[in-house]
């Protein structure tokens, strides 16, 4: 006697790209849930077992890709602070060659109808982990503390969403170099072309 076959249930990993899919053409406001479960062919049940609604859907992609931007977020912020330029591109290349194959999330994120929102949490996330780890250090003045900070916020929000919005086209080495630069340079007066 032959069993029926149940159909295999769309993993949610799936839907989310489905729903990076219409994000990228079309504001969060606009995406219901029942276009969503058509163009992933599945039924609107399917659809809450994984998330309670389109807005649940998308916070739970917005984490994912802080996730994604705070796994190597202490390596390169300790090597700032302990003023190790090599160290810190090191750990910047390994963490945008990660980020890279997450692009399409952070690109439709910075560019979708939500972009000013999940840019200024994807800055507070760099800031407050900058800030913890430079309160731990030895850099005792306040006010150096807070220019570190924020430059350091500021200069990898600009080059991180910059380099994935121009379709991650240059190399992480050649990004990770710019990037340390810029912030030797600006906030040390580090002589870059001791950078080997």
């Amino acid at each position: 006697m032959a069993h029926a076959v149940t159909p295999a249930r769309p993993s949610k990993s799936s839907i989310k790209e489905k729903f990076l899919e219409l994000y990228r053409v079309k504001p969060l406001s606009q995406i219901s849930i029942r276009e969503l479960a058509d163009a992933c062919n599945l039924s609107r049940s399917t659809f809450y077992f994984y998330f309670e609604d389109i807005n649940a859907l998308y916070k739970d992609c917005e984490q994912d890709a802080l996730k994604y931007m705070e796994s190597h977020l202490p390596d390169f912020v300790i090597y700032t602070v302990a003023r190790n330029a090599n160290r810190y591109i090191d750990s910047i290349v390994k963490h945008m060659q990660m980020l890279q194959l997450q692009a399409n999330l952070f690109s439709c994120l910075l560019t979708g109808s939500e972009s000013s929102s999940f840019r200024k949490q994807w800055f507070d996330m760099i800031y407050y982990n900058c800030q913890k780890t430079i309160n731990c250090s030895n850099v005792t003045s306040p006010e150096e503390r807070e220019n570190l900070t924020r430059f350091f916020a500021a200069g990898k929000l600009d080059i991180l969403t910059n380099w994935i919005l121009s379709g991650c086209k240059q190399s992480p080495e050649s990004v990770a170099r710019i990037s340390a630069q810029i912030l030797f340079q600006g906030v040390y007066g580090q002589d870059i072309g001791s950078i080997n």
